[in-house]
């Protein structure tokens, strides 16, 4: 169950009201709550509506303070300069 779909449960709101004030219809909300992950536009429009933290939205897109974004371990073991272009 994701975020969204955590945040209709405990409210008890049905698919129509939870799409309306982000401003989806019935459908969109609904694939939304199914969603892994939900739609980067559609999280901020759910954020907005109803302060729910980016980062249980989408904790890939807004990690928590301290945490950072995940790389890529294949680049991260390089020397800067080497293998990305850049003249050292």
């Amino acid at each position: 169950m994701n975020a969204l779909e955590r945040y209709r449960n405990e409210h008890g709101m049905t698919f129509e009201a939870l799409g309306a004030a982000a401003g989806f219809d019935k459908g969109n909300a609904h694939k939304h709550c199914r969603a892994d992950p939900i739609p980067p536009e559609a999280v901020l429009r759910y954020h907005a509506a109803y302060a729910i933290p980016l980062e249980d939205l989408r904790p890939d897109l807004y990690p928590l303070p301290g945490q950072g974004l995940p790389c890529d371990p294949a680049s991260s073991s390089r020397e800067p300069g080497q293998g990305d272009g850049d003249a050292a």
